[in-house]
């Protein structure tokens, strides 16, 4: 039986780019910050033998990497609660992971 369900994954904040091997056909939700650490959550069903690979970048407003990101897909804002900065993630667009709705 094929049960989608909502799973969190952890972005590594010390690298500026995560990549997490997603099951083919996940759903990519949001990125948030829980409890200190940036976090992805993705739906996807719990047959995971498929995966692909997943670039998630986080940029810093005022960045000159942001101009890089045109083959990214912006996902989300995050306001920092330790410090003032303001963090854009973005993934990268695969064929085989669904865009947001």
């Amino acid at each position: 039986m094929f049960i989608n369900v909502i799973w969190k994954y952890k972005l590594d904040q010390t690298k500026r780019v995560t990549v997490i091997d997603l099951p083919c056909g996940s759903k990519i939700l949001t990125a948030q910050e829980q409890r200190g650490e940036f976090v992805v959550w993705v739906l996807h069903g719990d047959d995971v033998t498929l995966k692909v690979p997943v670039d998630f970048v986080v940029a810093i407003t005022g960045s000159s990497s942001i101009c890089l990101l045109s083959n990214y897909k912006y996902l989300s804002t995050i306001q920092g609660k330790v410090s003032e900065d303001v963090f854009h993630i973005f993934y990268k667009k695969s064929h085989n992971v669904k865009e947001i709705e």
